[in-house]
């Protein structure tokens, strides 16, 4: 989705003089325009993310808007205490764009997957993580990111266009007076939820952490009571662990099925392969509806 984001931002920032971008030497091509928009105010900061994210920080703290692009892991957890310290705790206005959420880089193996990277967001303060689902999503990140403080942005890989409304930090996708489940889904998974055809309710989480759920997600758990959180995610510090926690709260009664990023069985293979190992594909999903 990167592509989409920096076609949008471009357009959203044509007549701004206060954006700062800078990769961590990553997404050349997919980075040309926005280059060629900022000009001096494109910088490649080379390999070196703990600095990277300390010249973000150091921009946002003289008033300008800073967008900080790379692959996932390298943003997020070679640069955490920078993030933590001098992002998070400052409420500076840096907007943290990740690629390649999840396994998204497939045979490239642990070192370039993210499978933790919102349990790392949730802990830290006053930062929010957005998680779009396929490229109609991309313009309402992007105008996310004008408001003001840190942000994460985990982008995945789905050029459909899967509709839904958004609502208390969750994408309303479909539902059905027949559903006798409730589909919950993170980022780019909807498109595996998509393509199963049977009765199901389905929301997708677009915001991260998040303190409540919307209305008709709440009431579609109650009547189905039958909850499946699908997330290329670990179980811990995921969306499936903080629903479970906000449902029991308000005494609402459910069964949960959950699938999640279960780490790795002994081998490496693409993005679909490790969404079929850990039953995260729509031919596993479909025999849990």
């Amino acid at each position: 989705m990167i592509k989409e984001f920096i076609k949008e931002l471009v357009n959203q920032i044509s007549d701004r003089d206060d954006i700062i971008f800078i990769t961590g030497d990553v997404g050349h091509q997919s980075l040309d325009d926005i280059q060629d928009v900022l000009g001096s105010k494109f910088i490649n900061a080379g390999i070196a993310e703990q600095n990277m994210i300390n010249v973000a920080a150091g921009m946002a703290s003289e008033g300008y808007k800073v967008y900080v692009y790379s692959i996932a892991p390298f943003l997020l957890f070679r640069a955490y205490e920078q993030i933590k310290l001098n992002v998070a705790s400052r409420n500076l206005d840096v907007n943290l764009i990740s690629n390649g959420g999840g396994y998204g880089y497939g045979i490239m193996g642990p070192s370039h997957h993210a499978i933790n990277d919102l349990a790392l967001i949730g802990g830290l303060e006053n930062i929010k993580g957005y998680i779009p689902a396929c490229s109609l999503d991309v313009k309402k990140i992007v105008v996310e990111s004008f408001n003001s403080g840190p942000k994460y942005f985990r982008l995945g890989l789905n050029s459909n266009k899967i509709e839904k409304t958004i609502e208390n930090g969750f994408g309303k996708v479909s539902t059905s007076k027949k559903a006798k489940s409730t589909f919950v889904s993170l980022g780019p998974l909807a498109q595996e939820i998509s393509r199963i055809e049977k009765d199901f309710d389905h929301f997708s989480c677009f915001e991260f952490p998040f303190q409540n759920i919307p209305f008709s997600l709440e009431e579609s758990v109650r009547r189905t009571k039958r909850l499946i959180v699908v997330e290329e995610h670990t179980k811990s510090g995921g969306v499936g662990e903080k629903m479970t926690a906000i449902l029991q709260s308000k005494n609402i009664e459910f069964k949960m099925i959950h699938r999640f990023a279960d780490h790795y069985q002994g081998s490496y293979g693409d993005q679909k392969f490790h969404r079929a190992q850990n039953g995260l594909d729509s031919n596993s999903l479909e025999k849990l509806v």
